[in-house]
């Protein structure tokens, strides 16, 4: 990205790469099973929806009997517990960039069956909250959990190195055939629409707001708030998925499309293999902002 705020949020984000031993990343397999359970963690996003599919394909084509993976897209961040709750084996993040277009992806996904829902500016500031504090929460998981994050711009300027790093990820051995099954002008193809409804929704609310051209600083004094809450994405816990609102009053004016995203990103205790331990975890699931115990 060429956003400085962008490229700052990108280097903020933490991974974890188990073929370097000094990481000490976990590679736990939950109990009950012998399948490598590999996440595909990102935002909701029809570019996220899109991102988890093309790996499946990518891994799809280079499995062998021997491999015994099971992909798994989510927007639920995983829950507390230095890897033993959140029942992932790896972890593949996915992230949009800029911001903005992340912001509008969510929007139009929460939104998408509920035709009465307009977004605001307001809700485009606070989907980027939430998707800072998702990302916050993310970098805490890379601190045990073996984690690899791949943008979109990866994905777009080079597919072939992105289909390399998660293969090698994911110890996938590659089948070498006689020629690519990576057509890189379908891949464009199929992204570039998905962006152009998303910088669409930017112009609609910029239009809405009278701030046209300015709502690139919008999200710049966003992203600076929420690095300086987070301690540039390091705080522990998180900021909640639940007050993102421009009032200090937690979930007292939230729009229905900002708690359906709330909702799609906090933990899921029920989820197979998962469990809450900590507090935090439970409140954010029930959309306790304040979870006085």
């Amino acid at each position: 990205p060429d956003d400085s705020e962008d490229t700052g949020f990108y280097e903020m984000l933490q991974s974890c790469d188990p073929t370097k031993p000094e990481n000490k990343c976990q590679q736990n397999i939950p109990e009950g099973t012998t399948t490598h359970r590999v996440g595909i963690l990102s935002p909701p996003g029809e570019l996220s929806d899109f991102f988890a599919n093309w790996v499946k394909d990518v891994i799809k084509v280079h499995s062998t009997e021997k491999t015994d993976i099971a992909l798994i897209p989510t927007n639920h961040v995983p829950p507390y517990g230095y890897g033993k709750n959140h029942g992932w084996t790896k972890i593949i993040r996915f992230t949009s960039l800029p911001l903005g277009l992340a912001s509008a992806d969510a929007l139009r996904s929460a939104s998408h069956d509920d035709s009465s829902s307009d977004a605001m500016l307001s809700d485009l500031k606070a989907a980027t909250r939430q998707i800072i504090r998702w990302h916050n929460r993310l970098s805490h998981v890379a601190a045990h959990t073996s984690l690899l994050t791949v943008s979109l711009d990866d994905l777009l300027d080079d597919p072939f190195g992105v289909e390399d790093k998660i293969c090698n990820f994911l110890s996938v051995e590659k089948v070498v055939s006689g020629g690519s099954h990576i057509d890189e002008e379908e891949l464009i193809g199929s992204v570039q629409p998905i962006i152009d409804l998303n910088n669409r929704l930017l112009t609609e609310i910029g239009h809405a707001s009278g701030l046209e051209k300015a709502i690139e600083d919008v999200f710049e004094v966003v992203m600076k708030e929420e690095f300086h809450r987070s301690k540039n994405l390091s705080a522990w816990p998180c900021q909640s998925f639940w007050s993102v609102e421009d009032d200090p009053n937690p979930t007292k004016n939230l729009s229905p499309v900002i708690k359906k995203l709330a909702k799609r990103m906090s933990p899921n205790c029920n989820a197979e293999y998962t469990k809450c331990t900590v507090e935090k975890d439970r409140c954010e699931e029930r959309g306790d902002a304040v979870c006085k115990h």
